[in-house]
This record gives structure tokens, sequence and C-alpha cells, in this order.
């Protein structure tokens, strides 16, 4: 997996963003799926964010999970107690339309 190659166009933003920054931000981010590779770039651009936030912006973390997701919502709440940056952890029902529409042929 090429998790930095991944998540390069985000730090890049964020750096970008940094550099003028709204008066407030909110960040809404929905994961499906992470692994441990994954999960360090997540924090690496949490705390980017924080270096933000520590300037005097305003920004607010929306941290969606679906409801039925234990792990996900943990996730959610450990990356909170990491960085000082408010977080919303937010339920999202299950979506079970997964299915292709192959019904329709």
């Amino acid at each position: 997996e090429h998790t930095v190659e991944f998540y390069r166009p985000l730090h890049e933003w964020i750096s970008e963003y940094g550099q003028n920054p709204q008066t407030f931000t909110t960040i809404e981010i929905f994961v499906e799926y992470y692994n441990t590779s994954s999960s360090k770039s997540i924090l690496d651009l949490f705390k980017r964010i924080e270096g933000i936030h520590k300037l005097g912006h305003d920004m607010v973390v929306q941290w969606y999970y679906e409801e039925d997701d234990e792990a996900l919502l943990e996730s959610g709440e450990e990356y909170q107690s990491m960085v000082d940056i408010p977080f919303e952890l937010i339920s999202v029902p299950v979506d079970d339309d997964d299915d292709d529409d192959d019904d329709d042929e």
C-alpha cells in the first residue's frame, strides 16, 4: 500500500490552506476502513490542522462513522484525545444499498 503517496495531496493542501485559512473551518472525515499506516498519516494531518488551530483559527473536525461501527467511533475518540482540536463524532445510518443495481437488467 502506498499511503504516503495517497495522503500527499492532503498534506500539501493543508500546508497551502494554513498560509491563509478561513476564519472558521469545518473538516469532514468520512472513513470506511483504514490500516495502521493510514492511521499515522491521518494523525499527521490532524497535527497539521492542530497547528493552524493553535494560531487562533477556529476549526472543528466532524468525524463520521456508521452507527454500527464501534471501531471507527473509538478511532475518532482516540484522535480526539491526541490533538487539541474540537471534534464532533457523528453517527450515520448504515448504507444497506451497497448492491450494484444488477437487478435492473
